[in-house]
């Protein structure tokens, strides 16, 4: 499922995975991960929900680190927030 008014496409973890897919080593060149942790109740889905049903989205990025291998580099969480007015 996608949000209302958004284009099919891919998540962040199917394109990790084209990317190791294509570039093996790749993860190996990393010094960190810059996630884009929204409160989301899905996987790429479910965007601005009460922080009770958050964590899913919040949380992304240990999906990210265990996608590609690498549980021992930092994380930067690069954007998050809730919007100031419901749609």
């Amino acid at each position: 499922p996608n949000c209302p008014g958004d284009k099919p496409g891919i998540t962040g973890l199917q394109f990790m995975q084209a990317m190791t897919a294509t570039v093996s080593d790749v993860w190996s060149k990393v010094d960190f991960l810059a996630s884009h942790a929204y409160p989301a109740s899905g996987v790429g889905y479910g965007f601005n929900v009460p922080l009770d049903q958050a964590a899913p989205g919040l949380t992304y990025y240990d999906k990210e680190l265990s996608t590609i291998g690498r549980s021992d580099i930092p994380v930067l969480i690069t954007e998050t927030g809730w919007a100031t007015q419901p749609d």
